[in-house]
């Protein structure tokens, strides 16, 4: 299975580099990284809300492709796919709240979702997103991610749970 992963990881690398500015650097996921990324306010109340964050992060990417952008030594983005059962992932990112060339990780992260699910063979990928986080909603529908249903007190606030289904 490591190998697999390994391999997986390894392709999905070499079809998201081609998508980053020649400026940004892409790397396998540290969990160093999440832990100088410039936070935002809901990732700062998700941080409050589990203390061992970084763990769980660490056991994420251990599931399923996993990277980090960097620009300049600043980390700009941490992101991956869990795999959760056979054909099902759930997409995980964070990125700098100081991040002023957001828009130029928008291509890469529609191409991250695009690669993983075929190096995955995923059917359904998933993320939950805060109710209130109007940003990342509208990140996620241009991801072409669409809303199932609201998880009310799913950890520290209530969430979406966003879905989209590969044929």
């Amino acid at each position: 299975y490591q190998l697999s992963v390994w391999l997986m990881q390894e392709l999905i690398f070499n079809n998201l580099i081609k998508t980053l500015p020649k400026n940004m650097r892409l790397l396998n996921f540290s969990p160093a990284h999440a832990l100088v990324l410039d936070h935002d306010e809901f990732q700062r109340a998700q941080i409050a809300y589990l203390p061992n964050w970084v763990e769980r992060l660490e056991v994420q990417s251990a599931l399923g492709p996993a990277f980090s952008v960097l620009q300049e030594g600043r980390v700009l983005a941490i992101f991956g796919a869990c795999e959760i059962l056979p054909g099902v992932a759930e997409m995980w990112l964070m990125k700098s709240e100081s991040n002023d060339k957001k828009h130029r990780l928008l291509r890469a992260a529609k191409s991250f979702v695009a690669c993983s699910a075929a190096a995955m063979s995923l059917k359904r990928v998933q993320c939950s997103v805060e109710c209130v986080n109007f940003g990342a909603i509208r990140f996620a529908h241009w991801l072409h991610f669409e809303v199932e249903g609201r998880m009310r007190s799913h950890g520290h606030a209530d969430h979406f749970l966003m879905a989209r289904i590969f044929e």
